[in-house]
């Protein structure tokens, strides 16, 4: 037993050390509005998010201009003033909160924590945009782009989750938000603490912070970014001593 706990400390420290220099592109699409979302996160070769790629319905993956509309997934900005440039790569890391924020405590900035932490609104809005037309926001959100109005919906979706992350005040009259608060009948500026598997990219260029983004997980993503490495152990463990 003692054995098989140092190999799995082993896999964890490698698998953890190559999540810290992944890299994504991030492009800005045909959906996107004014300066918010949507975006596509584009993973690299052999990064880890593209194992996330089937946790998206088909409408919300690979709408962006650089590649055909093929590959990647469609995003939204965490923060109002954060930037980044379209079509750039990026490193990146995963967690609960967008790390930088300019330490604005009046924006949700937590010191304690280190960040400011992702809202539940946040995560089950985001949540439900994933599953595209199969979710609950299947009956107002244009995904098909039927009605011409995507760009516009994206834009109200993109204040939504501002006004969630308290980098707006709450508009009156945004569908989305009063989705969310008539659906979780709770406070839905509490902390998600990675409820709905959602969780913060946070993106960096040359060492310096820029826009973070959000994804979709199918699970915790410190155990997520394990999974691969802790199932081949498992594997072996059953081949040698089973």
């Amino acid at each position: 037993m003692r054995k098989l706990q140092l190999i799995l400390l082993a896999a964890i420290v490698l698998a953890v050390a190559p999540a810290t220099m992944a890299s994504i592109v991030i492009d800005q699409g045909p959906w996107s509005y004014g300066n918010g979302g949507e975006f596509t996160v584009l993973p690299t070769t052999g990064d880890p998010l593209n194992g996330v790629l089937g946790f998206y319905d088909s409408t919300v993956k690979g709408q962006h201009t650089n590649n055909s509309g093929s590959g990647g997934f469609q995003t939204f900005c965490i923060e109002e003033n954060e930037y980044f440039t379209p079509g750039q790569t990026y490193t990146y890391s995963l967690s609960d909160m967008a790390k930088f924020n300019a330490f604005d405590t009046s924006h949700g900035y937590d010191p304690l924590k280190g960040g400011d932490p992702l809202s539940i609104g946040t995560a089950w809005l985001y949540n439900e945009f994933t599953k595209g037309t199969s979710g609950a926001l299947a009956a107002i959100y244009d995904f098909n782009n039927t009605s011409g109005l995507r760009n516009a919906d994206a834009g109200q979706f993109q204040i939504a989750l501002w006004a969630l992350e308290n980098e707006v005040a709450a508009p009156t009259n945004n569908i989305y938000l009063n989705l969310v608060t008539t659906t979780l009948h709770t406070n839905v500026y509490a902390d998600a603490n990675g409820a709905y598997g959602i969780k913060a990219i946070n993106v960096f260029q040359n060492g310096v912070a820029c826009q973070d983004q959000l994804v979709k997980t199918p699970i915790p993503s410190a155990v997520w970014l394990l999974g691969s490495g802790l199932v081949g152990l498992i594997g072996i463990r059953r081949k040698y001593f089973g």
